[in-house]
């Protein structure tokens, strides 16, 4: 197998040539390619940073799902689509 690139992964692996994912395990032969590539001279590329999540934008998202779903079921309970109490 020729070696076109190599991306560190955030689990501590590697991602070969863009489509195999090689655990951190010496005994697979992808990784023991790859360590034989950095023996070599060569380094991987850096993982991607993982992406910044943002809590407060989660949390208005569900408040304005909750909000959202009680509006509908209040108005397809006074259209007679949905029986009193049942709430989907």
């Amino acid at each position: 197998m020729i070696i076109n690139q190599v991306k560190q992964t955030p689990e501590g692996g590697y991602q070969l040539n863009d489509n195999i994912f090689v655990p951190a395990d010496p005994a697979n032969r992808h990784y023991q390619m790859i360590q034989d590539w950095i023996a070599d001279g060569n380094q991987p590329e850096p993982a991607d940073p993982e992406p910044v999540v943002d809590k407060e934008a989660e949390e208005r998202e569900a408040l304005i799902h909750q909000k959202m779903r009680k509006i509908a079921i209040r108005e397809l309970q006074a259209e007679g689509k949905l029986a009193e109490g049942k709430n989907g």
